[in-house]
């Protein structure tokens, strides 16, 4: 009986632990998005190089992408075609428009587009 207590403990550690690496996984997309969206205008020009995955594993491969915009401060992805921010070391992203003004709530874990909440979601990286 007390290693099946043990056990459950173990369990609920390893839960709480993954669940807090997501969350601050989360929490770090987005202070990057935060900064890119405050910053995106000066660096982001439509007649930017666009650099080419490196594989299929790496990129956000969806039909149509054929190149990303990197921000160099931030490290995350704008995939101009579709329209997608992107972060390669979290695998999150959201849909992005360039024209709208953005604020993220960094404590509550959201991004708004004016008063619409914009969903976030999460690529599995391997």
């Amino acid at each position: 009986m007390k290693s099946l207590k043990y056990v459950a403990v173990v369990l609920t550690l390893v839960i709480h632990f993954a669940a807090q690496a997501q969350t601050n996984e989360l929490k770090a997309f987005l202070k990057r998005f935060e900064t890119y969206a405050e910053t995106h205008y000066p660096k982001v020009k439509y007649n930017m190089p666009i650099a080419q995955p490196e594989s299929s594993a790496n990129s956000m491969l969806e039909a149509g992408v054929i190149g990303f915009i990197e921000d160099s401060e931030t490290g995350l992805r704008y995939y101009a075609r579709n329209s997608i921010v992107y972060d390669p070391k979290t695998g999150y992203y959201l849909a992005y428009d360039p024209d709208a003004k953005y604020q993220v709530d960094i404590q509550v874990g959201k991004i708004f587009k004016g008063d619409t909440e914009v969903k976030v979601k999460k690529r599995d990286i391997k």
